[in-house]
């Protein structure tokens, strides 16, 4: 004789919660089962009432652990806001503090930056005075002047050289 089959629908609503719970208890607890055709989960009765056991146990863990604690007094509630809001304050003053800390260096390295750049400007401008006196040295002595005759020998020399 064939014993009476279950789907998890079935043992959800006996049960009064929802088939997702059913399967995760199923895989949690190893709990028997086969597959239909269908694909469904089937339990066989003899196996019902472990689903009840395990329902049980999950209300007595929620029951002890959401045990009323004792009222808090409105000046424990405030003793408690005023070291927040004093907690507050000094980690307000250390970021702050950080953060002036961090604006000073970055200053600092600027600092150097812009020396640096100014003696290598000074560097070139140096050079570059140096380079004008040059220039007008060289402009205050005179190259001496090619004349025609200069010039009709050279160009007599290079056409012989062409005809060559």
């Amino acid at each position: 004789m064939k014993e009476n089959l279950y789907k998890t629908k079935d043992v959800a609503d006996q049960l009064n919660v929802s088939a997702g719970t059913v399967l995760k208890w199923v895989k949690k607890h190893d709990i028997p089962y086969s597959v239909n055709q269908y694909g469904h989960y089937c339990f066989e009765e003899k196996h019902l009432p472990l689903f009840n056991e395990i329902k049980e146990q999950n209300r007595q863990l929620v029951s002890t652990s959401t045990k009323k604690e004792p009222p808090v007094t409105t000046n424990v509630l405030t003793e408690k806001i005023t070291d927040m809001e004093d907690k507050i304050k000094i980690l307000e003053r250390l970021v702050s503090s950080k953060a002036d800390d961090i604006v000073s260096f970055q200053l600092m390295e600027h600092r150097k930056e812009v020396r640096s750049v100014s003696k290598q400007l000074q560097k070139i401008e140096d050079r570059l005075y140096k380079l004008e006196d040059k220039k007008e040295t060289w402009a205050m002595t005179e190259l001496p002047k090619q004349t025609k005759k200069d010039k009709r020998v050279l160009t007599s020399i290079l056409s012989a050289m062409r005809i060559m």
